[in-house]
């Protein structure tokens, strides 16, 4: 809808802003005061949603040579503006889904940024996740508890953060008024409503084409559409009953409906204790990767500058 505005670029989903940000990349282009344009430009050009951009190789020598960008966040915004007027578009936002779970971060390298939190039943999310292959959760264990987290710490971080700068909408409610509730969303962000935000499936082709997944964002080509998805009418009464085992509590908290009783049997007890087990087993497998493959390249890093100096 947003990309649809005549003033408004808003780019498919990157990974470069958290990932190129975050601790273990930062130190690569930022050591103390000294921050090194070409250090941090290199990393972009090896990050594959970035390459998906297609900036002119001139474009980025011009920014290595500009003296004027003294950080991390000038760059983002050099990039982004660039892209933005390549797109004959003056404003820029972006739409990745992960971004939910680095918003403080993301506020102290923008501090003009504005974040448009949209809450989907969780039960409609994990139905469109069983549906794909290519990203997401793989089951809908995964899904309940992704779901559950990006929620807690979306909403806890937006506390935080205010309403100056934080803002929390239902898709099921812009699905069934999507003018009101886009009406809003423009008055938060101080941008000036246009019709044609609505008409965005009409220019569906031209969005399509420039996505990673084509084939999965087909939905596009219609207006918006309530009940496209519906958990009442497609997802079996069992799967059901284990995202609310998991993420219950906050449907709940969210006002969303739940199909199973307050009080639960000692057999949901334990299958919950142990998904949840599970879970938390996976994501500190995952984190020890990461920091393993971060100390790998460390030590490589240092060998190669040894062997350069010898």
């Amino acid at each position: 809808m947003f990309d649809s505005h005549p003033q408004v670029f808003i780019p498919d989903e990157v990974s470069f802003v958290v990932r190129l940000s975050s601790p273990r990349n930062r130190w690569r282009y930022q050591r103390g005061n000294s921050f090194d344009r070409a250090a941090l430009l290199h990393l972009l050009r090896r990050n594959n949603s970035f390459r998906r951009w297609g900036l002119p190789e001139s474009f980025l020598r011009d920014l290595e040579a500009d003296e004027s960008l003294l950080s991390f966040s000038d760059v983002m915004r050099s990039v982004y503006g660039a892209q933005a007027i390549r797109y004959n578009k003056s404003k820029y936002g972006d739409k990745t889904p992960m971004h939910v779970l680095h918003m403080p971060q993301l506020l102290r390298l923008f501090p003009e940024a504005r974040f448009v939190h949209i809450i989907r039943d969780g039960r409609d999310v994990a139905s469109s996740y069983m549906s794909i292959k290519e990203w997401g959760p793989n089951t809908l264990e995964q899904a309940a508890l992704d779901w559950r987290r990006r929620l807690t710490i979306g909403r806890r971080d937006g506390r935080v953060i205010g309403p100056r700068s934080y803002m929390e909408i239902r898709y099921e409610d812009l699905v069934v008024d999507p003018a009101t509730v886009v009406r809003e969303v423009c008055q938060f962000l101080e941008l000036d409503f246009d019709e044609v935000m609505l008409r965005y499936h009409e220019r569906a082709q031209s969005v399509i084409g420039d996505v990673r997944f084509p084939v999965r964002h087909q939905h596009l080509r219609l207006p918006p559409t309530p009940q496209l998805r519906d958990w009442r009418r497609d997802m079996p009464s069992e799967a059901v009953t284990k995202f609310e085992l998991l993420a219950g509590g906050v449907l709940a908290e969210l006002g969303y409906e739940r199909t199973m009783p307050e009080t639960w049997s000692p057999r949901q007890r334990l299958y919950r204790l142990g998904l949840r087990a599970f879970s938390g087993a996976a994501r500190l497998s995952n984190g020890l990767k990461a920091a393993y493959r971060g100390i790998a390249y460390v030590a490589a890093e240092g060998l190669r500058q040894r062997r350069t100096r010898s």
